[in-house]
């Protein structure tokens, strides 16, 4: 008969048998991808994972670069994922998105996983990738009762230039001709300059002295004898812009714009009183105005006076020579030592 002792010892066996039968399957490691077969260039999943028990050292495999095998790109890694069982194990998995660019079959080997100081290694997995999806949904049966229609070979269209493609090809072209040309430029003027005998750095003359310039000015309206010749209007003007124009440039301070008015009163702040200077221009301001705003005509005598009153007004405040005092004090000793000898 069955006792119950042997009833407890098979129940014993049989829990010894199951404990052990789960601590064989541990560690175990696998790897899959979620296609075995991708259209050209399409990304896929490689995982890897590793179910171990807790506290043991994990090491998986580390791909050098951005391949897996050659033809196999790892286009990015995702984060490692940590699972843990209620039996005390824990799983390891890692994920790495793959492609490839090449119509080919790959067979990716066995990759090891280390635990503690074993190593394990994964079944080997075929991935193809082709350059149309095999899938039954993306392909389309072909019609043969169709004609076929067949174009002529278009001609080739030009591409348009972009600014870097100009410059990489004629840049250095460029250069060299602005080089050229302005080396040209330069030997060219050079000649022209030494044919010319003139120099080659021009040299800007000293400005002339405002009195000389009023002087020779109120000469050539002199010699013009507009008044003589009935413009007494056009005599007038010239002869107040001579007279402005010779302020401006003596007492730096522009009076082209300004009025007779405006004028005398510039002119009162740099002549002293009383001036006769002053009372030559202020005659020569009011016979002008009636002239050029009120058609009046003067006497011959106050147009022949307001010319001279022009003369004797810039010969009375044209800006002296500066005196070089030191030259004079040294020539004032050497003539006492002529005179000591």
């Amino acid at each position: 008969m069955f006792s119950f002792k042997k009833l407890i010892f098979l129940l014993t066996v049989c829990v010894l048998g199951i404990c052990m039968q789960t601590k064989a399957q541990i560690p175990n490691v696998s790897a899959y991808v979620d296609s075995s077969q991708v259209e050209l260039g399409s990304w896929i999943k490689l995982t890897i994972e590793a179910t171990v028990n807790a506290g043991q050292k994990t090491v998986f495999p580390n791909f050098k670069g951005d391949t897996i095998i050659n033809g196999l790109e790892i286009v990015s890694r995702i984060k490692p994922d940590t699972i843990r069982n209620a039996d005390n194990s824990v799983m390891f998995k890692h994920t790495f998105i793959i492609t490839s660019f090449d119509d080919s079959a790959y067979t990716i080997p066995s990759l090891p996983v280390k635990v503690a100081t074993d190593t394990f290694y994964t079944k080997p997995l075929n991935v193809r990738f082709t350059l149309i999806n095999a899938d039954s949904t993306f392909t389309q049966a072909i019609d043969t009762t169709q004609k076929l229609h067949i174009f002529d070979i278009q001609p080739v269209k030009d591409a348009k230039w972009t600014v870097k493609e100009f410059w990489s090809r004629f840049g250095n072209y460029i250069l060299i001709g602005l080089i050229v040309a302005v080396l040209a430029a330069l030997i060219t003027y050079f000649v022209i300059k030494r044919i010319k005998n003139q120099p080659i750095i021009p040299v800007s003359k000293p400005k002339e002295p405002a009195d000389v310039v009023a002087v020779r000015e109120l000469q050539k309206l002199k010699d013009m004898q507009l008044w003589q010749n009935n413009k007494t209007k056009d005599y007038y003007s010239k002869l107040t812009d001579i007279i402005k124009t010779y302020i401006s440039e003596r007492y730096n301070y522009s009076v082209m714009e300004s009025t007779s008015r405006e004028t005398l009163k510039v002119l009162d702040k740099f002549l002293p009183k009383p001036s006769e200077a002053f009372e030559k221009i202020r005659f020569i301001f009011e016979t002008a105005d009636p002239v050029k705003f009120a058609k009046l005509q003067p006497l011959p005598d106050e147009n022949s006076q307001c010319m001279t009153f022009a003369f004797d007004f810039v010969e009375a405040t044209k800006e002296q020579p500066k005196i070089e005092t030191q030259n004079t004090e040294n020539e004032n000793v050497e003539n006492a030592e002529i005179d000591k000898n």
